[in-house]
């Protein structure tokens, strides 16, 4: 447990810092009178913009996440986690400046930035599986992401406070970047001082802009790999549908105000807490890790559909806490499978194919706001519903592909 609260502690801080953002970006380009964008700017241009913004981060996620994953396992966790730290830091504080004095591109920079250096996450994971024998490896990355749960409960609801100028005079859209850069800097301070480097290897790698690339074909070519490859990949492009454009759909539909969808999104992640705290922890004990995955993706689907289909305000709420709990159940699963089909010395390697089919799943969900935006404010829902589906029908057909936990002695 000392082994694992320092990385705990630095991705919930981390996790804080991303989940900042989503409460503020909508009213950032989209409102009129307090975003950066001047008022003449018309609705389908602010729309591409917003996905654009949103697009980016991803999409250096999946650049640079999987060159990360890969010098970690040579150089040692711990230098790449400074690294990632303080390209957040240094993002973040770029994003409250572009905020303050209304400049577009110089918030685009700072997406790409923090987008680049995010593999905090990867490569905690990476650590926590050096450290855990086999029977403990999904409880210790279910608490892993459970400070990741933590952090997606305040840090929406941070960004959705702190840049509300009715609670204090000078809280405004940039007041949420600079705290984020504060946490960063903060992470930096804890993973220097408490952090114990896990791995290390001599040798050589050769940095490449394109490994993204490079790393996300190797999986599909790994033969275990790729089924599980295939099924994330669906995946994480319905889960990114519903969780970049449900507040477009609360906006559009029921008017909620940066506040409410700071709250909302921080009700997620309570819901995200209890699957990795308990739930998680349960299941394992009892069932395959593959089968609470495919149940899991099932109800996600379930979920989906009964969040749109009666037009209640309530039922996004109740259904959202559903598929919060569901989604992180299937995170977990997968990234434990991602694990299990490779041996120790190619853990960050995996856990970068993971990062990068993931960030890819995003970026092109975010890059299609505009043409989401434009049509009616139900449509994104339906298609995370299909990709949804398509994925548990897809694990339900690969199942047996896969390796790992199949039998109750193996089981964690």
């Amino acid at each position: 447990m000392k082994r694992v609260l320092p990385l705990f502690f630095i991705i919930f801080i981390d996790s804080i810092g991303l989940g900042i953002v989503y409460p503020i970006l909508t009213p950032i380009f989209l409102n009129v009178h307090q975003g950066i964008l001047p008022p003449t700017v018309s609705i389908v241009r602010r729309e591409w913009l917003y996905g654009l913004c949103l697009g980016l981060y991803p999409l250096f996620t999946f650049l640079g996440a999987p060159l990360l994953g890969d010098l970690s396992d040579f150089a040692g966790r711990k230098k790449v986690l400074i690294i990632c730290l303080l390209g957040s830091f240094v993002g973040y504080l770029l994003a409250g400046l572009a905020v303050y004095i209304h400049s577009v591109p110089i918030l685009l920079l700072s997406r790409i930035i923090d987008g680049f250096t995010s593999g905090s996450q990867p490569i905690a994971q990476a650590a926590i599986v050096d450290i855990s024998p086999a029977h403990k490896k999904a409880a210790n990355l279910s608490l892993m992401l459970l400070a990741l749960s933590l952090g997606l409960v305040f840090g929406p609801m941070f960004g959705g406070f702190l840049s509300d100028h009715r609670l204090v005079s000078w809280f405004n859209l940039a007041t949420p970047f600079y705290f984020a850069a504060l946490l960063a800097f903060v992470n930096v301070y804890w993973l220097q001082c408490f952090f114990q480097e896990t791995s290390s290897r001599a040798g050589k790698i050769k940095i490449k802009l394109a490994r993204g690339f490079e790393v996300f074909a190797a999986g599909f070519k790994h033969k275990t790999v790729r089924f599980l490859a295939i099924i994330f990949l669906v995946m994480q492009l319905g889960w990114s549908c519903y969780f970049q454009y449900i507040s477009f759909y609360l906006v559009r539909v029921y008017h909620i105000t940066p506040r409410d969808i700071g709250l909302f999104f921080g009700f997620l992640g309570i819901g995200f807490m209890i699957a990795m705290a308990v739930v998680m922890r349960i299941l394992v004990k009892y069932f395959a890790v593959k089968h609470i995955a495919w149940v899991s993706l099932m109800v996600v689907t379930g979920g989906l559909l009964m969040t749109y289909l009666p037009q209640n305000y309530l039922y996004p709420w109740v259904f959202g806490f559903i598929i919060a709990i569901a989604s992180a159940l299937i995170y977990t699963s997968m990234i434990t499978l991602f694990s299990d089909q490779v041996g120790e010395d190619r853990q960050g390697w995996v856990m970068g194919i993971s990062s990068a089919i993931a960030s890819l799943a995003w970026a092109i969900m975010a890059f299609t706001g505009g043409t989401l935006g434009s049509l009616p404010a139900v449509a994104p829902l339906v298609v995370a519903t299909i990709l949804v589906g398509a994925s548990a029908f897809l694990a339900l057909m690969y199942a047996n592909q896969l390796r790992g936990l199949s039998s109750k002695n193996q089981r964690m």
